[in-house]
């Protein structure tokens, strides 16, 4: 059964960076069960709205759908003749153009809905950007009604974090560095994340990526955690101005500029064998300090 309208479909299939194809009847010849210029939009998965029904219509969502598989990009104008090549009795014959809206934007999955986060959303709406918006409280997650991210509740966000995306933006931005721990991990395991970027301080940062590395993590890895987060000249710690700092960095990675590590990381010097006979002490003091809690 096909769902909503066209319309409201095309909004939906942007917000989200799905493939799809415009169906559009050019041209009716005879009669026809719906007149020209009736469209519908059809996903892989998906079709909404109607051109007609019967076997016109199945025919079409199959060649739209062969399209998406394909991922042909070039238009296509199709000609039915409703009697002799479908059997439809109305005995019409219809012109009907495939329009493929292949949607090549990265989705940007952002976790957590604190301050910085809620800083963040307005700014992120003119990027072309698919986005997902996580968290496990009501409160926080739904104060902003306005975004036109889609909006998920979860109690277990590293597991919303394994995902099919080809082009996938992590950023995670939560209250809790134990959970933060536990989604960079996950980003790290997953081939598609081009870009993970992490909020907190240099601190934290430092600790992180000590803990990487005592679970065996390679530095290639580790580098792509960006952590801090944002464009480190944008100065300032309240919400907005992080925000800002890292809307800067996003629209560097649109034009093409691919950090891999955070620019206070790229500062550091390698840790000295030397110090890498601490590690054991300062891990047992990161087992206390990873149950605290930041303000995001």
């Amino acid at each position: 059964m096909n769902k909503g309208n066209w319309i409201t479909a095309l909004t939906e299939t942007e917000r989200k960076g799905m493939p799809a194809v415009l169906v559009t009847i050019l041209q009716v010849v005879g009669s026809s069960p719906r007149d020209g210029g009736t469209k519908m939009v059809i996903t892989d998965c998906e079709a909404f709205d109607t051109i007609g029904g019967g076997h016109l219509e199945w025919q079409v969502v199959e060649q739209a759908r062969q399209m998406l598989l394909a991922k042909t990009s070039e238009q296509q104008i199709v000609e039915y003749n409703l009697a002799a090549d479908l059997g439809q009795c109305c005995g019409g014959a219809v012109r009907v153009l495939f329009e493929p809206l292949r949607v090549d934007v990265p989705l940007l999955s952002v976790f957590g809905a604190g301050h910085v986060a809620q800083a963040l959303m307005p700014l992120l709406e003119p990027l072309p950007l698919a986005i997902r918006w996580l968290d496990g409280r009501t409160d926080q997650l739904y104060q902003n009604t306005s975004t036109r991210a889609e909006l998920v509740l979860t109690d277990d966000p590293v597991n919303e974090l394994i995902l099919t995306a080809t082009r996938h933006w992590v950023l995670v931005l939560t209250h809790n560095h134990q959970l933060d721990y536990q989604l960079v991990e996950q980003a790290l395991k997953q081939g598609n994340v081009e870009y993970l970027g992490v909020i907190g301080s240099q601190t934290k940062a430092r600790r992180f990526r000590q803990r990487l590395e005592h679970r065996g993590y390679s530095q290639q890895d580790i580098k792509r955690m960006i952590c801090p987060v944002g464009v480190q000249q944008i100065p300032g710690k309240k919400p907005y101005e992080v925000a800002i700092s890292i809307v800067a960095q996003l629209l560097q990675l649109l034009n093409g500029e691919i950090p891999m590590e955070s620019e206070y990381a790229r500062s550091e010097t390698a840790v000295s064998r030397s110090a890498k006979t601490t590690h054991s002490k300062q891990w047992k003091e990161d087992k206390i300090w990873m149950t605290g809690h930041d303000n995001q």
